[in-house]
C-alpha cells in the first residue's frame, strides 16, 4: 500500500508533467520592435502585429506568447526550435522550404528617403545605384537591395538608420513607409515624402518547418476568417496601412 508521502509525490509529478506539456504546446511568436507595427510601452506590447497575432491565435483557439528579438536572430531561432513562429517575413525562393508559412499577414510599401536638408531626385531605383543606402540588419528590403548589388549600410533598427541619414553617413534610407512615419515622429523630424516608392511586399508568418499540419491549418483557417469578417481591413484602417 502506498503511503501518503508517495501519493503526494505522484500527484506533484503528474502536475509538473501537465504544466510542462502546456508550456510546450504554447506557440512562441517572435517579432521585432518596429513602431507602429510592434512596440512595448510601460511593459505592454502593442501595435498592428500584436493585435493581429492575438486575433489569429484566439480565432484558432491556440495558446501563444509574443517575444521581441532582432529579425535575423528570430529567424534563426524559428528554424531550430519547434513551436516557434516569426513575423513579418517576406517569402523568397531561398526561404520557402525552410519554414511553414501562414499568410499573407501584411502588405508593405517601401521608399527611399533623403535627409531633410538635401533632396536627391530619383526617377527609378537604378538612380540610387552609386549611393549609400541605410537599412536595418535582417530586413527583407535590405537583402533585396544587397542582392541587386546596391551599397547597403546596416544598422540595428530604423531609428539608427534615420540618425545616420541626418548626420550624412548615408545618402538614402530604405524603409517601410509607415515605419518611416513613426520613426520621424519619434525623432521630431520631417523628411517629407519618399524620393521614390520602389517596392511592395507581401509578408507572412514563418513557423518551424515541422509544425504539425493541424496547427498550420488552424492558423491558416483563422487568418482566412479574419479576412472574410472584415477584421483585417479594419485593422489596416486603424493603423493607416495603405493597400493601394
Amino acid at each position: 500500500m502506498y503511503g501518503a508521502r508517495h501519493v503526494s509525490l505522484v500527484v506533484l509529478s503528474l502536475s509538473l508533467s501537465v504544466t510542462y506539456l502546456n508550456a510546450a504546446s504554447k506557440v512562441q511568436v517572435l517579432t521585432y520592435p518596429v513602431a507602429p507595427f510592434a512596440s512595448q510601452v510601460d511593459g505592454v506590447k502593442q501595435g498592428f502585429l500584436i493585435e493581429l497575432v492575438d486575433a489569429i491565435f484566439k480565432q484558432a483557439n491556440m495558446p501563444y506568447e509574443v517575444a521581441f528579438y532582432p529579425l535575423k536572430r528570430a529567424m534563426a531561432m524559428v528554424s531550430q526550435y519547434e513551436n516557434m513562429c516569426v513575423l513579418p517575413v517576406q517569402r523568397s525562393q531561398e526561404r520557402e522550404s525552410q519554414f511553414s508559412w501562414i499568410g499573407p499577414v501584411m502588405i508593405s510599401r517601401y521608399g527611399l528617403f533623403s535627409r531633410s536638408n538635401k533632396s536627391i531626385s530619383l526617377q527609378v531605383l537604378n538612380d540610387a545605384k552609386d549611393l549609400n543606402i541605410g537599412s536595418f540588419l535582417g530586413s527583407g528590403i535590405s537583402e533585396y537591395l544587397h542582392a541587386a548589388n546596391y551599397k547597403i549600410e546596416h544598422t540595428a533598427n530604423n531609428h539608427l538608420s534615420l540618425k545616420q541619414l541626418e548626420r550624412g553617413y548615408i545618402d538614402l534610407w530604405a524603409v517601410e513607409l509607415m515605419s518611416a512615419k513613426s520613426a520621424m515622429q519619434a525623432a521630431n523630424l520631417d523628411l517629407g515624402k519618399a524620393e521614390l516608392i520602389f517596392f511592395t511586399s507581401i509578408a507572412a508568418m514563418a513557423c518551424h518547418s515541422d509544425m504539425s499540419n493541424d496547427s498550420q491549418e488552424s492558423l491558416r483557417g483563422a487568418l482566412k476568417t479574419l479576412y472574410q469578417n472584415g477584421f483585417i481591413d479594419s485593422l489596416n484602417r486603424k493603423y493607416g496601412v495603405r493597400l493601394d
